[in-house]
């Protein structure tokens, strides 16, 4: 990115922490053998990936060639150059019982395109001038996800269990580290039944009802959590996540798979010939292929490599303006690098 961020790594004592599905969130813990009491046990198998507490990573997308999916905007393609984003996470807990876990979290997750080639379909047309200044636009300009965020974990017995989600984000240009203005809000409420049926499997259902600024939708799911034997497993959360995983030992951890990602912003445009600015509503969404290894390099402290190949869905621009015309494009698709550390609590801490 053109701009440096300097990420300031406060000491913070986490006893519990969650890693974030791709489309809802089980509140979970290491798991360790027995249950918390003779009554409720906690979610998670053995060996799984790393529950995370604080989280930073910096994420590349190689660029290539971006068409219009429109026929009349076809003369002349872009080259996008790198999508870049950095990710910092972190959650805290608010209460810890048996019976009761509840935490809550921040997550900032600004990202930059940076073009090569502006797409371009000639100067004849007013629409053709607004198309260019979009892509002018975002050229360098950080389109920020600022998000605050609740978790909470009911085992309801030693088998089944409860979790909910609660989320306010803001998706868009603004300036600052976040904004509450309307036009950027998103917000989703998920709750999951898990049932856990020993401690190398667990499987369970769940809903996320979602609403933005772009559409209210809800979305059900299904997590499927299994030990094969003491080096393979899979964790799951259909339809967004697939990832097999084979831990070389206690302190290095494989996993391969997909995952669904989807980003919406809210931006202004302006177009430079009529000195206006008009509002639009920028999606993209992607299936990501690949793998990634997380190695400890000290107790608490892990680091997290992943690359693979990015498969890039039609990024759509929705003008929110009358006589603004609205765009679609679908990037090439490239292979991707994201390199990490987090904070992860040792196992033994969740056996007290």
């Amino acid at each position: 990115m053109r701009a440096v961020f300097t990420l300031f790594l406060f000491p913070v004592f986490l006893t519990l922490a969650a890693q974030e599905s791709p489309l809802f969130q089980v509140v979970d813990t290491s798991s360790s053998e027995q249950c918390l009491s003779q009554t409720f046990c906690t979610p998670g198998i053995l060996n799984k990936s790393r529950s995370r507490g604080i989280d930073i990573a910096y994420n590349f997308l190689n660029g290539g060639m971006i068409r219009p999916e429109q026929s009349q905007f076809q003369e002349r393609a872009g080259q996008l150059q790198s999508l870049e984003s950095i990710i910092v996470k972190v959650k805290v807990p608010l209460l810890l019982k048996p019976g009761l876990k509840v935490l809550a979290g921040f997550n900032y997750q600004p990202e930059t395109y940076t073009f090569a080639t502006i797409p371009d379909a000639g100067v004849s047309s007013l629409a053709t001038l607004h198309f260019s200044d979009v892509f002018r636009d975002i050229d360098t300009r950080y389109l920020k996800h600022t998000s605050l965020n609740l978790y909470a974990m009911k085992p309801l017995d030693e088998r089944h269990y409860l979790g909910v989600r609660f989320r306010y984000a803001s998706n868009g240009d603004y300036t600052g580290i976040m904004s509450f203005r309307d036009r950027y809000a998103a917000y989703q409420a998920t709750i999951a039944y898990g049932i856990k049926k020993n401690k190398d499997f667990e499987y369970g259902f769940g809903l996320a009802f979602s609403k933005n600024f772009r559409r209210t939708i809800v979305l059900p799911a299904f997590f499927y959590n299994r030990n094969f034997n003491s080096k393979w497993g899979l964790e799951t959360v259909f339809p967004a996540y697939v990832n097999g995983r084979y831990n070389i030992n206690n302190k290095s951890i494989l996993l391969f798979g997909y995952e669904f990602n989807s980003r919406a912003y809210s931006i202004d445009i302006g177009n430079r010939r009529s000195a206006t600015e008009s509002v639009f509503h920028l999606r993209h969404s992607e299936l990501l292929f690949g793998a990634s290894l997380e190695r400890q390099i000290v107790p608490w402290i892990w680091m997290n490599i992943k690359a693979g190949f990015q498969v890039n869905l039609p990024t759509q621009f929705d003008a929110q303006i009358p006589g603004a015309p609205s765009y679609e494009f679908r990037p090439a698709n490239a292979p991707y690098l994201r390199m990490g550390v987090f904070i992860s609590p040792p196992d033994k801490l969740y056996r007290r």
